[in-house]
């Protein structure tokens, strides 16, 4: 016991010894790391890396360059870091290997900011002396009391008036000397945090996902407007092409970018040259057009949406091969002309770590974003790779490239400032159920002894106006929009009638009638956002009951090595499509470890169980107990909407896990050969073809997030999909099989006899 104690006295004498003096010594990156975290000095420079260096780690995505490489100098400077922190190999510590290359291979290291630095330093200030230089000079004096003043404080508590206004100062305050200072640990301290503080914790300046209702923390009670944009790209393209110096550069794209004339490097170069040549104005209303989302095809404001941001420009290469993301990213770089062009985008669209929105002004990622439409930038990529590293770095890319939160504030400001929207507020007051229930009445007292016919899904796809959500490729008013998948899937999207005459009407500003069948309910969202809805239920034709749900919380997901926005793309090892939804992953597979499948045909079905728990109070209904019926329907009317006879193929539940439902598909009529184990290989062939067809048709829907999905008040809670087939490699032919267990029946007879006889 002696031995034992002085053993370990001397292990924690040793530890002592090896962090009291690391000089001597190379720590492991994660112990230097905790280390770090426990010391006051050193954990200040852990919180303001990411605020100056930004989110994403496969870019310098920031607007602070230079601080960033003064944040990251300042930290390897510390004893603890110094000469370097070790790992072992990726597979065995990648959290380890992920803070080592952060520190010592991070982006910003080699790249330039794109505009000087009005405060140039080599590391990381003190915060006292950091406010004596601000001091010095008017415009950081300026800067730093709007800041004060827009984002204003009292109580520890948030009192802007206008948040657009706090937005704009913190902005500005982010370049100035005191953002990105640090305090030490001595007898100043005290005043150094003061400082410190009131830009690092200001209570005003809050993420989206921490505050729904808008970018930052906001004490107005008023509720706000629905936004509603109005559809341009037709009109752009016609006063382009009314304009002479407009037209001589757009009749080039038009020319080469036909889809059925597809010349891609011409349509890339004639691109280029439209967005580098023509005048500003007209940059920014091509670049920036966008159409109200509709189902019909032939709508005007889509054609004209397809002509000026071409499908052609975006085709890979090689038909028959979708690029990884990251590989864009590495053949830009590689290239003078291209480089440029990537690092304008990465540090004007990038992300502030603090409020999810812009770094710095719209104005400027506005300009990046011209800056790369028609180069090789956009064209259409996937993550497909097996290696995790490679994963990560792809899914990066991708969310930088097509799913960015910037791109997508810029886009909306943009049609803010040129007035392209509907602001529609609630009448005085009254909540927003009580005036839909008013509209509601006063339309129905309105058509009462008329005779109207309740227009179908189909009928109503022929107005353009139909819905309300503008749809761009470069961003939805809502949500991005995803390079196209590498799927050899029909885009013809599915038509539906209105199953019975007998419904409700709910009526909204601005948006089409929605109808909803006598004893069903809809789940209906928000304009602007779509983390928030209300559920509507038909009692009978006259009594429309909607309850207003709670809003989803809009907070992301991190892992060591990747951070991920609400609703976006993830990636978890062996679990299929993923997202971030809330905070938690949600994925279509379950762990690996924890199911094993029989030979058959499965829809994994991956569920929120947040979205759950909103529905259930006032439906009732659950996942695991519920979804086969619903899944059930859904697969006979996915392909023929009149057939009600649920599909040919029979649906149960395999495995319910957390957020996670595996279903299998199987033909009725093969059960009792099923239970008497004589499935032959051309019954087993047809069930694999039958149900993977229908299994498939939902997953479709899903995928599409359609409206019988999307809407449904059970259904809408599942966010991802796959589809699996576990069945045995067939042998060539019924007679190879019979062959192989007729041999095996002979040997198993011989090995007994030999037994027998020995």
């Amino acid at each position: 016991m002696t031995n034992v104690r002085k053993n370990r006295a001397i292990v924690i004498l040793l530890l002592i010894l090896h962090i009291v003096k690391p000089g001597k010594g190379i720590l492991n990156c994660l112990i230097a790391r905790k280390l770090c975290q426990e010391d006051t000095a050193c954990s200040a420079i852990l919180e303001v890396l990411p605020k100056v260096c930004g989110q994403e780690l496969v870019a310098c995505a920031t607007l602070t360059v230079t601080k960033c490489q003064a944040a990251l100098r300042t930290l390897k400077a510390y004893p603890l870091f110094r000469p370097t922190c070790l790992c072992k190999e990726p597979h065995l510590e990648p959290e380890c290997n992920a803070v080592r290359d952060f520190l010592f291979d991070h982006p910003c290291m080699v790249a330039m900011q794109r505009e000087k630095d009005p405060y140039p330093i080599d590391a990381l200030p003190l915060c006292t002396h950091a406010v004596s230089v601000c001091n010095r000079d008017r415009k950081c004096v300026a800067a730093h009391d709007e800041f004060k003043e827009k984002c204003k404080v009292r109580d520890n508590q948030c009192r802007m008036t206008d948040k657009d206004a706090c937005y704009a100062a913190w902005t500005k305050i982010r370049l100035s000397p005191v953002f990105g200072c640090i305090c030490p640990a001595d007898e100043v301290k005290k005043k150094c945090e003061r400082h410190f503080s009131a830009i690092n914790h200001n209570p005003c300046i809050v993420s989206t996902e921490d505050d729904p209702g808008g970018n930052f923390a906001n004490t107005a009670l008023t509720a706000p407007p629905t936004v509603t944009y109005q559809s341009t790209c037709h009109l752009v393209l016609a006063h382009c092409q009314s304009d002479m110096i407009c037209r001589r550069y757009l009749d080039p794209v038009l020319r080469y970018c036909d889809l059925q004339l597809c010349s891609r490097d011409l349509c890339m170069q004639s691109l280029q040259a439209f967005y580098r040549e023509v005048d500003t104005y007209w940059a920014m209303e091509v670049a920036f057009c966008v159409c109200r989302k509709t189902d019909n095809p032939n709508d005007a404001c889509l054609v004209a949406q397809e002509r000026l941001h071409p499908k052609c420009a975006r085709k890979p290469p090689r038909v028959d091969e979708t690029p990884g993301c990251h590989t864009l990213a590495d053949s830009c770089r590689a290239k003078p002309d291209c480089k440029p062009k990537l690092e304008m985008f990465e540090q004007y669209c990038a992300v502030d770590v603090s409020t999810k929105t812009c770094d710095g002004p719209t104005e400027g990622c506005r300009r990046a974003v011209i800056g790369i439409l028609g180069t090789e930038l956009r064209t259409s990529c996937a993550c497909r790779a097996h290696d995790v590293g490679t994963v990560y770095s792809c899914i990066g890319w991708q969310r930088l490239l097509w799913i960015n939160p910037c791109v997508i504030d810029a886009h909306r400001e943009y049609h803010r400032t040129q007035g392209n929207i509907i602001l529609s507020h609630l009448n005085p007051g009254t909540t927003e159920l009580e005036q839909r229930r008013t509209t509601q009445k006063e339309h129905r007292d309105n058509t009462k002894g008329t005779s109207k016919k309740v227009p179908s899904i189909t009928e109503r796809k022929a107005n353009p106006t139909s819905q309300n959500r503008g749809t761009s490729v470069l961003a939805e008013t809502i949500q991005y929009t995803y390079p196209e998948k590498e799927e050899a899937e029909s885009t013809t999207e599915l038509v539906y009638t209105q199953p019975s005459t007998r419904s409700c009407s709910a009526i909204r500003p601005n948006q089409p009638e929605i109808f909803i069948g006598e004893g069903s309910g809809k789940r209906l969202y928000r304009e602007e956002e779509p983390e928030c809805s209300e559920l509507c239920i038909c009692k009978s034709m006259d009594e429309l009951s909607c309850t207003i749900l709670s809003c989803v919380e809009r907070k992301h997901c991190e892992t060591n090595l990747a951070f991920y926005s609400h609703a976006g793309p993830a990636y978890q090892a062996y679990r299929g499509e993923c997202i971030c939804y809330s905070g938690s992953f949600i994925c279509a597979r379950p762990e690996p470890d924890t199911y094993n499948l029989a030979p058959g045909i499965y829809l994994f079905l991956g569920y929120s169980q947040t979205d759950e728990n909103l529905l259930k109070p006032f439906t009732g209904l659950t996942i695991p107990k519920d979804v086969v019926a619903k899944m059930q329907f859904l697969m006979g009317t996915a392909e023929d909407p009149e057939d009600m006879s649920g599909g040919k193929c029979m649906l149960t539940i395999y495995y319910s896990f957390s957020e996670n439902v595996i279903l299998q598909a199987r033909l009725p009529e093969l059960d009792l050969d099923r239970k008497n184990f004589s499935l032959t290989l051309d019954k087993i062939k047809k069930e694999q073809e039958q149900c993977t067809e229908e299994v498939k048709s939902v997953a479709k829907l899903i995928r599409k997030r359609h409206n019988r999905v999307y809407e449904d008040v059970l259904l809408s809670a599942v966010k991802v999909v796959d589809v699996g087939a576990q069945y045995p490699e067939p042998m060539k032919g019924a007679v190879a099989s019979l062959r192989i267990i007729k041999d095996a029946y002979v040997l198993a007879i011989c090995s007994l006899s030999i037994i027998v006889l020995r």
